[in-house]
């Protein structure tokens, strides 16, 4: 689960172990669910990039006080 925090004014994504903005170990063709929980008052979206800022996949805006899940699938490693 991923959660919007605030810091120094600036919202990062961080995880049930507080890890901000966590890098994601993906596996090649395999897929992927993120699950996500906007607490805040703010609509959020989640990009997956890979290293070279492409994108592999995204949440969409999610409303505020809402839960979103997305799944997506990469054909490259290292993410």
């Amino acid at each position: 689960m991923l959660d919007p925090k605030q810091l120094n004014g600036t919202y990062r994504w961080v995880n049930n172990t507080g890890g901000i903005n966590p890098t994601l170990e993906i596996v090649k063709g395999k897929s992927y669910v993120i699950k996500i929980d906007n607490p805040t008052g703010d609509e959020h979206q989640l990009l997956i990039e890979n290293s070279k800022g492409s994108k592999v996949g995204d949440s969409k805006e999610i409303k505020p006080g809402n839960k979103a899940e997305f799944e997506f699938k990469t054909e490259s490693q290292a993410i």
